[in-house]
């Protein structure tokens, strides 16, 4: 197993890798969830964007439809990082607005965080979004994966707060899918560039508007890329970049 990076927590929740660069080998990365991180295969999708970086990302994806991060706990899953066999474990749960909700969310994200550590690994909270038309969905979101993370010291990716920063900008950019709450195609796109942003210090300007058989229009893409640089950009896995690590904006 090797020695885990030294790290500094910021206001805004991230985790900021105070040695970047220094990765030769790919950064690999575990994804547990449930359909929100399967739909449009997200995983896969940060996978090629960080390929756009020249950066070597290894994904892997353990995703149930309906599952909680406990489901995952229960059947196992935190045996996937004996070894020291990931640098980043990002994990994600449904929006988790009741307080029954963001309780068990913050309990078992205490407990994937400390797996992730004692293993070798960065711990990382994946923030999905609200059903559509939720009354304070997005507030009560942040405020639940924003308190998990806090308890849990891990990073937080938060696509729910900027999926709400693109829309407040622009109601007519279509993030979710037909059901009101999954995502869609550019939903997913953007979740990405925000996971990325956090693993690899994914620059805006260098995504194309087409990747991994998603494609979004110029405009849309603006519209992520404008959301997107307002985010720390940070080498959480150390990976080997040409964009700049800062602490926040």
């Amino acid at each position: 197993m090797k020695p885990m990076r030294r790290l500094a927590l910021i206001s805004l929740g991230w985790v900021v890798g105070l040695t970047p660069g220094l990765a030769a080998e790919p950064v690999r990365v575990l994804f547990i969830g449930n359909s929100l991180t399967e739909r449009n295969d997200v995983p896969a999708l940060v996978k090629a964007m960080a390929k756009a970086h020249g950066v070597d990302l290894s994904v892997k994806s353990v995703t149930r439809p309906d599952y909680a991060i406990e489901d995952h706990w229960l059947e196992r899953r935190q045996d996937l990082l004996k070894g020291g066999r990931y640098d980043v474990v990002v994990w994600q749960q449904g929006p988790s607005t009741r307080p029954e909700s963001q309780a068990h969310l913050r309990e078992w994200s205490m407990k994937w965080a400390d797996a992730a550590r004692a293993n070798g690994a960065h711990p990382a909270l994946y923030m999905v979004w609200p059903v559509s038309g939720q009354h304070e969905g997005y507030f009560l979101v942040a405020q639940s994966h924003r308190n998990a993370a806090n308890a849990s010291r891990s990073a937080v990716f938060p696509v729910g707060e900027v999926w709400h920063a693109v829309l407040s900008a622009d109601p007519t950019i279509r993030l979710y899918a037909e059901d009101g709450f999954h995502a869609s195609p550019a939903g997913s796109f953007l979740a990405a560039m925000v996971i990325g942003r956090g693993i690899f210090a994914l620059d805006p300007a260098r995504v194309p508007a087409a990747l991994h058989g998603v494609k979004v229009s110029e405009e849309t893409l603006a519209a992520f890329r404008t959301a997107v640089a307002a985010l720390p950009a940070v080498t959480l896995g150390g990976s080997n970049t040409t964009a700049s690590p800062r602490s926040g904006n």
